[in-house]
């Protein structure tokens, strides 16, 4: 009986126990502890970022600092425009390389080149480029071909009596002739070209020949002064223009302030070609002074 009563007390005992749910079972050696409160939470780690090995971070390429470059006047420098030619057929007229004019290129050049300011062409019935070119002519009365054959110098023939050279121009011709200096040459009524130029031409003219070009003595001595020219010449002839000026009295003002070497001749077109020849064929200019080609001083 006894025993009886011990296996029903088991019985009881075992049906009162509830079945133990293993699912969320983790083992403690996964487990972490969870923080009981935030004031146990280090605050340091909630505001700095996570810090990388340096070797892992990228690094940005530094940007190139621009370079700060002063553009200086044109009058100043200038600049060889990109139609500058590198070379040159000898013994032909170009009219397409600069809008002031006509280059004639010789076939030898050992000179600087020649700026040749026309003066009205009366003869010529001709339109620019054309009456520019018939200064080139061997059948015209100018015969600048020849010039520029005896000078050994390219000339650059403008289209008109007003054109005013450019600066980019002027640093064209400086450039094929590697020379830092150029000719000039004004005729008539190209006075008006030459004082129109003078701004751009100041600094950079060796030589200057003034060609009965006596018709305003203000603009001339003007621009004169303004190039700088280290030697001065040229030829007047005796005439009277049609406000009654006299060619001779405004040649030898020019001359009393300038001290220009100046010549009286008779013809006015027909002195073009050999005072151009004397002017800057048979001498240069070398340190202040006038000397042969040679080198022996005159």
């Amino acid at each position: 009986m006894l025993k009886n009563k011990g296996t029903l007390l088991f019985l009881i005992l075992m049906s009162s126990c509830k079945t133990v749910d293993r699912s969320d079972y983790v083992p403690l050696s996964t487990q972490r502890e969870t923080p009981r409160s935030s004031e146990h939470t280090n605050p340091v780690a909630k505001t700095l970022p996570v810090q990388r090995p340096v070797e892992a971070q990228k690094t940005k390429p530094a940007e190139p600092v621009p370079t700060k470059v002063v553009a200086l006047p044109t009058q100043e420098v200038g600049r060889v425009s990109d139609n500058c030619p590198k070379s040159l057929s000898p013994n032909q007229t170009y009219c397409n390389i600069f809008p002031e004019g006509c280059l004639y290129v010789p076939s030898a050049v050992t000179s600087q080149p020649l700026i040749y300011i026309r003066g009205l062409i009366q003869e010529s019935p001709r339109s620019a480029p054309e009456s520019t070119k018939y200064l080139f002519d061997s059948h015209g009365t100018y015969h600048l071909n020849s010039v520029a054959t005896a000078n050994s110098q390219m000339i650059l023939a403008t289209h008109s009596h007003t054109t005013k050279i450019s600066s980019s121009t002027l640093a064209c011709l400086k450039t094929m002739n590697a020379t830092s200096k150029v000719d000039v040459a004004a005729h008539s009524a190209g006075y008006s070209g030459l004082n129109a130029s003078a701004g751009v031409l100041r600094g950079s003219v060796n030589k200057l020949s003034l060609l009965d070009c006596f018709y305003n003595t203000e603009m001339l001595l003007e621009a004169y002064n303004t190039i700088g020219a280290r030697h001065c010449s040229g030829f007047y002839t005796d005439h009277t223009t049609r406000s009654g000026q006299s060619i001779v009295s405004n040649a030898r003002s020019v001359v009393s302030k300038t001290g220009c070497d100046l010549e009286s001749r008779t013809g006015h077109v027909s002195s073009v070609r050999p005072v151009l020849e004397r002017a800057f064929g048979d001498t240069r200019l070398v340190n202040g002074s006038t000397q042969h080609k040679n080198g022996s001083a005159i």
